[in-house]
């Protein structure tokens, strides 16, 4: 539930707990759900489900990711959390959202990128792990508290996904209101086109269509006219693939071999950009 990963745009991806339930049209085809049903099938997906917490050898993985990168690793190291979950997810247990804030308070030298679908669980999740009184939490008690009143942790990204425009303008400003050194848009799946606006307090835009054999098609416009509008907005681009149905004016873009279209040498030369925030 922790590994280097495939996923371009993070070195690693960790998975504190496994399970969610779809909210929006984003999740109808979702990937993690097929991999609990098809790979691990130990966790039912959905409302009122249960979630599984992984395993403690799994949690160990980021000390020492971390304790390579202060050795002498990279000088940025990333890490996706959690690719198999929503860390605000308000059916999850609140002593986890605990565990996982005292891990990148431990952690200083990852940098953790936290995306959600649920932005506007964080203030609400954030003071329940803050009014937690078990002895183990303390710490997590006041780096929740901390985070509230303005100081976020240092060492995060704070990420919402957005597959059209509806969900973009729900959740955006949403984002814009957690306090963050990092805040970043997951445009994946893109579902349709998304007029960003002025992008204020929004640092990095992350491009994708969506993959599978039920994925529905990307029209590589929507992704032109989100990177003009990241330029002219001084924002970092990063487009990750073209999906699995890449198109141009109702017709399939030629020459894309890539089941996922993630290769960026078979892509039009202007969509080749793999930018991160500053």
């Amino acid at each position: 539930m922790g590994t280097v990963t495939k996923i371009s745009w993070t070195d690693h991806t960790f998975n504190p707990w496994i399970g969610c339930a779809k909210v929006s049209a984003g999740c109808t085809n979702c990937y993690a759900e097929e991999l609990m049903d098809n790979r691990y099938g130990r966790v039912r997906w959905g409302k009122g489900q249960p979630r599984d917490r992984t395993s403690p050898e799994n949690w160990k993985l980021p000390i020492r990711w971390d304790n390579d990168a202060r050795i002498g690793g990279p000088s940025r190291v990333l890490v996706f959390c959690a690719s198999l979950a929503d860390w605000l997810d308000d059916e999850a247990d609140a002593n986890w959202l605990g565990d996982l804030l005292e891990l990148i308070d431990k952690t200083p030298n990852l940098t953790w990128q936290l995306l959600t679908k649920r932005p506007e669980n964080w203030e609400s999740r954030l003071a329940i792990v803050q009014g937690i009184s078990h002895e183990k939490h303390n710490r997590a008690a006041a780096i929740a508290a901390k985070w509230l009143k303005g100081t976020p942790p240092q060492n995060i990204w704070i990420g919402a996904s957005a597959e059209d425009q509806k969900n973009y303008d729900l959740r955006a400003p949403r984002l814009t209101r957690i306090p963050a050194r990092i805040r970043f848009i997951s445009a994946e799946p893109l579902l349709g086109p998304i007029r960003f606006g002025p992008m204020v307090g929004i640092h990095w835009v992350i491009f994708g269509g969506e993959s599978g054999a039920k994925a529905r098609s990307c029209d590589v416009e929507w992704i032109t006219k989100g990177l003009l509008e990241c330029r002219e907005a001084g924002v970092a681009p990063f487009v990750k693939q073209l999906g699995t149905l890449p198109v141009h004016s109702g017709f399939r873009v030629a020459g894309i071999k890539h089941k996922k279209g993630e290769e960026p040498s078979e892509w039009p030369k202007h969509l080749r950009l793999r930018e991160f925030p500053r």
